[in-house]
């Protein structure tokens, strides 16, 4: 079961820190990785079921995955949103929501 995620657009903020990090930039590849095998992540239940039902079809996929290394002055999670048509997958901090 597999996710088409479309074009895969980064914020500024998730684009610096790649730039910036190997070991966030491994983090986001293996974290879209799981989103578009269907793990959503760290969703709460409630969003994962909504996710399945929106796999099945066609709504918008929120997946969150916490980052294992994470700094005090770094935000600890990343959220992956796939569009409800699969064209477009947007990695991002919940704060650039």
């Amino acid at each position: 079961m597999n996710l088409e995620l479309g074009k895969i657009l980064f914020t500024a903020a998730i684009a610096d820190a790649v730039s910036n990090s190997k070991d966030f930039s491994a983090f986001v590849c293996q974290s879209i990785e799981k989103h578009k095998t269907c793990n959503w992540g760290d969703c709460d239940p409630e969003d994962s079921h909504q996710n399945d039902l929106s796999f099945e079809s066609g709504g918008r996929i929120l997946s969150v995955y916490k980052n294992p290394a994470a700094h005090e002055d770094s935000e600890p999670k990343i959220w992956i949103i796939t569009e409800w048509d699969r064209s477009i997958t947007t990695v991002l901090y919940p704060s650039d929501y």
